[in-house]
């Protein structure tokens, strides 16, 4: 085929990536014989794309989210999660799967190969299991602590002598939400699909979809904020490019500051490890 003169344009490209997705999810990925390696194929895939057209100081993986209570609630594994890697970083880095705070959360993406809209054994439909762990994770949100240093002095006896104190304070906006389907037939059409969305989203409370997308059917849906009624627009062209903007609007709209690791790592307080003084960091703001 011999290449164009000019421009294609955005459009044209995202229809190509588009297309490359699909053959790679259909073809590539269909030679593999376990359903688990090939659903961390597409994942794999995807994340790839993300880590294209995310700037840098966006981090891409997968893993676990936590807040800094004591009551052990943690969310389920995270297919995709965009974090912060300009002032935070994941609690723990292993092989297979990262902890992440979720003061550090950008967005989590949950991927499905083809996502059905029946039951599975457990009596949840994918959709149910997806809102399920987006509930999880907006609860977390509830606990969400940040600081930010700043120079003060020392204490009254000593106002000549400048010092860094910490301040802390909260930030309760939750994680963006997504849905990246590569597949479905399941759905007669994007009206069947919204309806069935809306009605699990219904039935799950404290739930919130950013944005879905059916790859090989063209769709994009999205939720309008803070509506009760649960109104949902979609659209039937350019899916991805879609996905995409509406994406980095997402995270990039969304405020980050420091972690205060001290609610994490609570040894600290019983066992310190730096010397205060020489740190030029002297307690906290009153």
């Amino acid at each position: 085929m011999k290449r164009k003169k000019y421009s294609s344009g955005i459009p044209s490209y995202f229809d190509a990536i588009q297309k490359i997705l699909e053959i790679q999810r259909d073809i590539l990925t269909g030679v593999l014989p376990h359903s688990g390696e090939r659903g961390s194929n597409d994942e794999q895939r995807l994340i790839s794309f993300i880590k294209q057209i995310l700037p840098q100081r966006f981090g891409v993986g997968t893993g676990f989210i936590v807040n800094s209570t004591s009551k052990g609630l943690t969310s389920k594994q995270n297919d995709i999660i965009i974090a912060d890697e300009y002032f935070n970083s994941p609690l723990h880095r292993e092989l297979s799967a990262q902890v992440y705070p979720i003061e550090t959360v950008y967005a989590t993406i949950e991927v499905k190969g083809t996502i059905s809209k029946y039951k599975k054994p457990n009596k949840k439909t994918d959709l149910d299991q997806l809102l399920e762990n987006i509930s999880i994770i907006r609860k977390l949100s509830e606990v969400k602590k940040y600081i930010e240093y700043q120079p003060k002095p020392k204490d009254k006896e000593h106002s000549n002598q400048v010092v860094t104190k910490k301040r802390e304070f909260p930030n309760n906006l939750p994680p963006r939400s997504y849905l990246f389907a590569y597949n479905s037939d399941d759905w007669k059409s994007i009206d069947d699909f919204i309806a069935s969305l809306q009605a699990a989203i219904i039935n799950h409370k404290n739930t919130h979809i950013h944005g879905a997308i059916v790859l090989n059917r063209n769709w994009f849906i999205k939720q309008k904020p803070y509506d009760d009624s649960v109104e949902l627009f979609g659209y039937k062209d350019n899916s991805l490019l879609r996905f995409t903007v509406n994406l980095l609007h997402g995270i990039q709209s969304m405020p980050m500051s420091m972690v205060n690791l001290d609610n994490y790592y609570t040894l600290l307080d019983k066992m310190p490890l730096i010397d205060t003084e020489d740190s030029g960091f002297i307690g906290n703001i009153d």
